[in-house]
């Protein structure tokens, strides 16, 4: 193997020598995954424009749907609700590659299932994950955590807003208020 310190020196850097994936895949796992990295990087090299969607502060219409067609807003929902069944290792991986092309679709990407909608997945009833996860895995859906308020910004034990039950059971009302949400 090659010397990290003489390829620093020659102007090269081998990303594996400075943050190697742990070998948590067996062979199939692995297999599937690199299937997915190499379109995924060929889309981000010859569709993506990060400087476009900087300027949009949003990501393009051509990307999104490039994406939605890939199956990227569903890395982690079951195959059977209409995702690609990602392990944490390989959905992490992939989300790494796109971060390394465009961290605002990164971002995009990893808001819409780490915390967006993380919890139907994990939590969920069934009729919840039915009616929800094909409609967030296509991109049909895109979820969104909407934390700030006037008084919290990433703090999310100080959010106020609270979402109280009716007397009856069948609804209910969502009392308070949230900033920087479009």
């Amino acid at each position: 193997s090659k010397s990290f310190a003489a390829s620093i020196f020659k102007g090269e850097l081998s990303m594996h020598q400075v943050l190697p994936y742990p070998n948590a895949l067996n062979e199939e796992q692995s297999q599937f995954l690199q299937e997915l990295v190499d379109p995924v990087s060929k889309f981000f090299e010859e569709v993506n424009n990060p400087a476009a969607n900087d300027t949009l502060e949003k990501v393009e219409d051509v990307t999104m749907q490039g994406l939605k067609e890939m199956g990227a807003f569903g890395l982690q929902v079951p195959t059977e609700l209409g995702g690609l069944g990602l392990t944490n290792t390989q959905y992490a991986r992939l989300v790494d590659i796109v971060g390394q092309h465009d961290l605002g679709v990164g971002i995009t990407l990893g808001a819409h299932q780490s915390i967006g909608f993380k919890g139907i997945l994990l939590f969920g009833n069934p009729e919840q994950k039915k009616k929800y996860l094909p409609k967030l895995a296509s991109g049909e859906l895109i979820a969104a955590y909407c934390l700030t308020e006037p008084a919290s910004g990433s703090d999310a034990a100080s959010i106020k807003t609270r979402a109280v039950r009716s007397a009856c059971g069948k609804y209910y009302t969502l009392n308070g208020s949230k900033i920087w949400i479009r």
